[in-house]
């Protein structure tokens, strides 16, 4: 599975992160492209800027992809929507289970700052 990285692709830099990506062990266009749904000629053809057509729903699906992060805890992809909402949350004492994995969260390395109590990341 290639690496999510934290750090935010947005409509500028999109063409970058999918080079970037695609370099690291592991990852590859093709990979990259059946996530985000696409043929891998398309994407190819995308990020080198020769595509005939419109890029923004390519460009659109990617960004979306790299919105979510990997899981340690439940070794899933999830958004990263649902990581800040499940670390911020209250801890529920109620279960165990969640409980467990509250303090997983707040251990991560995709704790967002507010909620992490490192501080430093």
């Amino acid at each position: 599975m290639c690496a999510l990285r934290i750090s935010p692709v947005t409509v500028d830099n999109w063409q970058e992160a999918v080079k970037e990506e695609a370099a690291q062990d592991g990852c590859s266009l093709t990979l990259i492209a059946e996530k985000i749904g696409y043929a891998r000629p398309s994407l190819s053809l995308a990020i080198s800027g020769n595509y005939v057509g419109k890029t923004d729903k390519i460009r659109d699906a990617y960004i979306e992809y790299r919105k979510q992060v990997l899981c340690p805890y439940v070794g899933e992809t999830v958004s990263r929507q649902y990581c800040i909402d499940h670390a911020n949350g209250d801890a529920p004492t109620h279960h165990p289970a969640k409980l467990r994995h509250w303090q997983a969260c707040q251990k991560c390395d995709y704790c967002p700052k507010a909620s992490c109590p490192k501080g430093d990341r």
